[in-house]
Order: structure tokens, then sequence, then C-alpha cells
């Protein structure tokens, strides 16, 4: 999101997205996290954002980060209650169909 703030994109896509270092001392050290977030300059430079998001994730969680990207944003979402952090090997064809649908046929 931060790439998105500086540099012009036709799409991207945003897989769990968060806005807070979430508490992790790592994350924090960072710095990625350590100022305001630009939504409007985001979205000037990316006029598409599709977003993926799953109300299970156990390591962004849904309520206080992916759906505050989603709501600041104005992100294409898709919302899934069983993908977790999307941490498989398995080619999810809605996913694909989605990035299809939504990204490949728009440009």
């Amino acid at each position: 999101m931060r790439y998105i703030e500086k540099h012009t994109l036709h799409a991207c896509v945003l897989v769990s997205a968060c806005v807070t270092d979430m508490g992790d001392e790592n994350e924090r050290k960072s710095g990625y996290y350590n100022r305001e977030w630009n939504w409007e300059l985001m979205k000037r430079n990316c006029p598409i954002i599709v977003q993926f998001g799953s109300e299970d994730d156990h390591l962004v969680d849904f309520e206080s980060e992916q759906k505050v990207v989603f709501e600041k944003l104005g992100s294409i979402p898709y919302i899934f209650q069983d993908k977790n952090h999307f941490l498989s090997y398995q080619v999810d064809h809605s996913i694909v169909q989605a990035i299809q649908n939504d990204i490949i046929k728009k440009l």
C-alpha cells in the first residue's frame, strides 16, 4: 500500500491487508506503519484495487485491520469466511476468476 502512495499502477491486488503493526515489534521497527495512510492518493494512483480478506484470518484481524482497508480504499471486496491467511499451495479458482473479471478484463 505504501508503494501505491508513490507510484501509478493500472491495478493491484491486496491480500490480508492491514493498517497497523498489530503490536508486532519487528513490524513496528520496519517503519512501514509509522505515518498516516494517504488513502486518496492511493485511489488516484491505482484505479483498480482488488482486495481479498478472510474473516477467519489468524494473523490479520478482519474487523480492525482488513475491513478498514476495504472501507478507506473502496476496493473491490472479496470476503471469505474460510481462507484464513490465504496460506495455501492449491490454486483457488474463485480467486483466479476474481482477478480475471476485475483486473484483466478491465485493462
